[in-house]
């Protein structure tokens, strides 16, 4: 399998996603085709050292493992980018993303849906 691995990114969690790529990176070395794709902090993607873009990377992956942490890859961003080009990627979908990443929504959807969650507040600042 050809997997691309995404990390790195316009997120305040950027170093962790690095790490998190490194890791996954090492992870699938032997067993598969894998590729470091590199996201810089202004959003812009890199393979090889070299700025590329979806269209040029999408034909040459059979999947795209998302090590983005923080906002563009757990909100939903990065999915909703990866769904545009209808490509394959790890992790959920950019609307289950975008509810989870948001905490009070997260709450308020699961309450509807008939479980059981414990109390909290919500703190404005």
């Amino acid at each position: 399998m050809r997997i691309a691995v995404l990390r790195g990114g316009p997120s305040e969690d950027y170093d962790i996603s690095l790490e998190t790529g490194a890791v996954a990176l090492e992870h699938f070395r032997g067993s598969h085709e894998v590729e470091d794709i590199f996201i810089d902090r202004d959003g812009m993607w890199h393979k090889r050292g070299l700025p590329t873009t979806l269209n040029r990377l999408s034909p040459h992956f059979d999947l795209f493992f998302n090590a983005l942490h923080g906002r563009y890859g757990e909100d939903g961003g990065v999915a909703r980018i990866l769904d545009g080009h209808s490509l394959r990627y790890t992790g959920s979908g950019a609307a289950s993303s975008a509810g989870a990443f948001h905490k009070y929504l997260a709450k308020k959807l699961l309450i509807e849906g008939g479980l059981v969650v414990p109390a909290g507040i919500l703190v404005d600042t």
